[in-house]
């Protein structure tokens, strides 16, 4: 079940912002390192708290969370059609749920279709190539 993340979810959340932050590391990417946790878990919070952050849940729990928000424009600009995207943040997916990715971003672009958006713009670190080349595919 997909469903919009509720305060009670936050622990979990956290959890698996943790999990994600330990694998990441193992594997050398040099992303969500802990010494911004404190600032990622407000960041977190207030996106559960003002209805931001979706999630999809089974029996055992989270298996993948999202959050849209608007455009970050430290990085977008107004000559980036700013209105024609839906803004994707904080993605993860429990290590559990491997490969539950793509029907979590076929979610997101449904999502951003019914808004009428051209795409799907997703945040992530920019030196983060391998990343890059799986979206782009």
């Amino acid at each position: 079940m997909i469903r919009l993340a509720e305060e009670s979810d936050l622990p979990q959340l956290l959890e698996l912002r943790t999990e994600a932050e330990e694998w990441r590391a193992s594997k050398n990417v040099d992303q969500w390192v802990p010494a911004w946790r404190e600032r990622i878990e407000k960041l977190m919070t207030k996106r559960v708290e003002e209805r931001k952050t979706w999630i999809k849940v089974d029996d055992e729990g989270i298996c993948w969370t999202l959050s849209f928000d608007g455009p970050d424009l430290d990085f977008w600009t107004e000559e980036d059609d700013l209105d024609s995207a839906l803004y994707m943040y904080k993605f993860i997916v429990a290590r559990r749920c491997a490969g539950q990715g793509t029907e979590a971003l076929g979610w997101a672009l449904r999502c951003a279709h019914s808004q009428s958006k051209k795409s799907l713009r997703i945040d992530f670190h920019i030196n983060n190539d391998r990343l890059a080349r799986y979206y782009e595919t």
